[in-house]
């Protein structure tokens, strides 16, 4: 089997979500908000509705399968079958600042970036041997001998800290009727979303109060290379 490169992987879904405690002191803002971000980005988002009288959420047409959506108590952008990260880098800080500023957010409790990419197989088997090769979720497995002939790790996970950061790693065989993988609409979203494949799931987060004005684009752009420079060597390590 062929080596697994980053630009053979696709990005399926990709969401940054910010949480913020107590905006809800402002939430009569919302139409100001939403009317500010309309303006900023000059009618690229639009105002969609108003989800269970908590969250306003806007859709744009300059992205496939993207969601924005701030209520008062969390932030999201949410896309879907991307080639790369420039869309959120172009519009997070417009979007967010528009945010903060509208409900005169003081405080972060949580940044969170997760990246889905996915690696088209030919069947979810072919998938898992992929995992099962890179040992990467190793376990003892003559500890558990006692209890059966065959041993499998499901959904196992990886928790990494990078100073403030941390970074929880998931690698699952998929298929295009699970709760990852959209149905693909046309030709070019069907790349994103094959049958079977291996998905790798990667959530870059910062808890205990990240700072108000963070830079979202420094932080997603250092998350992205990340994944750019390590995702290779991760998978395609051989057993030791």
């Amino acid at each position: 089997m062929a080596s697994i490169t980053f630009d053979s992987l696709r990005l399926n879904r990709c969401v940054l979500e910010i949480k913020h405690p107590q905006s809800y002191l402002y939430w009569d803002n919302c139409g100001k908000c939403i009317l500010d971000i309309i303006s900023k980005t000059e009618g690229k988002f639009d105002f969609k509705e108003l989800r269970g009288g908590q969250e306003c959420v806007l859709k744009t047409d300059d992205s496939p399968f993207t969601e924005f959506s701030f209520g008062y108590q969390r932030t999201i952008l949410a896309s879907q079958n991307l080639h790369n990260i420039n869309f959120f880098k172009k519009y997070v800080p417009i979007l967010f600042d528009s945010v903060k500023q509208n409900l005169d957010i003081k405080k972060l409790s949580r940044i969170g970036f997760r990246l889905w990419f996915i690696h088209k197989t030919d069947s979810e088997d072919d998938a898992s041997s992929i995992i099962n090769k890179s040992s990467i979720f190793d376990i003892a497995v003559t500890r558990f001998e006692g209890f059966g002939s065959e041993i499998k790790a499901s959904d196992p996970i990886i928790i990494i800290s990078d100073g403030s950061e941390k970074i929880r790693v998931s690698l699952n065989a998929a298929h295009r009727q699970s709760d990852y993988i959209i149905n693909p609409k046309d030709k070019e979203t069907e790349e994103f979303s094959p049958k079977y494949c291996l998905l790798i799931d990667l959530d870059f987060y910062i808890e205990d109060a990240p700072p108000v004005d963070t830079d979202l684009s420094e932080f997603m752009g250092k998350c992205y290379n990340k994944v750019k420079s390590n995702i290779s060597h991760i998978i395609n390590s051989p057993r030791q």
